[in-house]
């Protein structure tokens, strides 16, 4: 009987191992495009347009999800859907603010907003539709903003693209989102929340301590000056 009882007890403990930590919704909108002395429309929303129209237009919109997963798994934030139009060459902006607002039901915590760099990056057009894909790509996959939570510090990471659809393609490990010339096509877009411990108020006081021992040390070891 005590070994069914602990054969139980195991059997609760990896399904609590594999319980969702992270549960909620995600929206998103973008801001700051860059240079300022482009065209575009759609700031502080979830659908940007940019450049001047020759053919078609350059449209890149998100569709958040909700999400469920544990502690360091990737799970999908939303979907991007980008049309490759083709516009003049010098009207287009270069990178674009992707903010997510993620509202947190596990953890309960208030909307924790995550603000990445998107490049937007165009081709020289050539008869090739696939040679004259547009993309889109994370500068940067790391936010600089967290929350605590018990002594734990929580961060939002860009996991990268899956799934594509239509006229696009994936390269570079999933972080480049690439569209032909005169397509459009969507793609999902992933992300994981990391975690790691936050130092105690001791643990700071015993660091600053040995960092000054060490400045005293390294001036006294200062040879004495010659005039």
């Amino acid at each position: 009987m005590k070994k069914l009882f602990l054969s139980l007890a195991l059997a609760s403990l990896a399904m609590g191992a594999q319980a969702a930590n992270v549960a909620g919704s995600a929206s998103a909108v973008f801001d700051h495009p860059t240079p300022l002395d482009t065209v575009y429309s759609g700031v502080g929303t979830d659908t940007f347009n940019w450049g001047s129209v020759v053919t078609g237009e350059n449209r890149l919109s998100f569709s958040g999800s909700t999400f469920s997963a544990a502690l360091n798994t990737p799970f999908k934030l939303g979907s991007f859907s980008y049309s490759n139009g083709t516009t003049m060459s010098g009207s287009n902006p270069a990178t674009l603010d992707f903010t997510t607002f993620m509202n947190f039901s596990q953890p309960s915590l208030p909307v924790v907003a995550a603000t990445f760099r998107l490049g937007l990056n165009g081709t020289t057009n050539t008869r090739d539709p696939r040679d004259s894909s547009d993309y889109v790509n994370f500068q940067q996959t790391t936010t600089s903003s967290q929350f605590i939570i018990g002594g734990v510090a929580y961060t939002v990471k860009i996991a990268g693209f899956q799934h594509v659809t239509g006229d696009g393609f994936l390269t570079s490990g999933g972080k480049q989102f690439h569209v032909k010339e005169g397509g459009q096509a969507s793609v999902d877009l992933y992300g994981v929340v990391t975690t790691a411990p936050v130092p105690e108020a001791e643990t700071w006081a015993l660091m600053l301590g040995g960092l000054g021992v060490l400045s005293l040390v390294a001036r006294r070891r200062k040879p004495a000056r010659v005039v």
